[in-house]
């Protein structure tokens, strides 16, 4: 009897053991770890072109996103990767009328995704998002752009942050998904025409 006792506790604890493991939240990423980006910021089909990274836009300064303009004033803007919504702030830029989201790869990542101009926001500070979540629609112009921001360095104190081309960071089909639209469009230049860029979208890190 004592045998079956302890035989029965025995996979008691066992089971409550593993059960324990089982609810274990996910290990948070190294925050050195760049996001993987498997969702198109808007639906291909509609995009009529395309402004790439690195285009330049003025003396010295490079675009630091790609730019999609799109045939609906309404499509939809979403979620590229998963992350934490950083801020939600209006454009300062007085020709457009729309908004800035910044979403952190994760609670402690040096990367953000930044998404210009999105109107009819529908994501706050401190949500959390999956690849797919509708953050709003395309904003002034039916455009929106896709930066990708990293902290790349510290001096006195102060965090600076450099880009990378959104591009680099695709994963599953997104990127044949850009090929057939670059093929659609008939466009000779390529998503990204620079390798890293000074942002000109960067607010305080914190």
């Amino acid at each position: 009897m004592k045998k079956l006792v302890f035989l029965f506790l025995s996979v008691l604890i066992v089971i409550m053991v593993a059960s324990c493991k089982a609810e274990e939240p996910a290990a948070e990423p190294e925050p050195y770890y760049p996001p993987m980006l498997n969702q198109s910021v808007v639906d291909l089909s509609k995009v009529i072109n395309v402004k790439p990274y690195g285009e330049t836009v003025a003396t010295r300064v490079r675009r630091s996103a790609i730019r999609y303009i799109v045939s609906d004033a309404l499509a939809e803007v979403k979620s590229v990767s998963v992350g934490i919504v950083d801020s939600v702030a209006y454009n300062s830029d007085p020709n457009y009328v729309d908004y800035r989201i910044r979403i952190r790869a994760s609670k402690n990542s040096l990367w953000y995704v930044i998404y210009n101009h999105v109107a009819q926001v529908k994501v706050k500070t401190g949500d959390i998002v999956v690849a797919g979540t509708v953050l709003g629609s395309v904003g002034t112009g039916n455009l929106v752009d896709l930066q990708a921001n990293k902290i790349s360095f510290e001096s006195s104190g102060v965090k600076y942050e450099s880009t990378v081309c959104p591009s680099g960071l695709f994963h599953g089909t997104v990127s044949a998904a850009h090929d057939q639209m670059i093929m659609r469009l008939g466009i000779s230049s390529q998503l990204c025409n620079y390798g890293s860029v000074l942002p000109y979208y960067s607010e305080p890190w914190r």
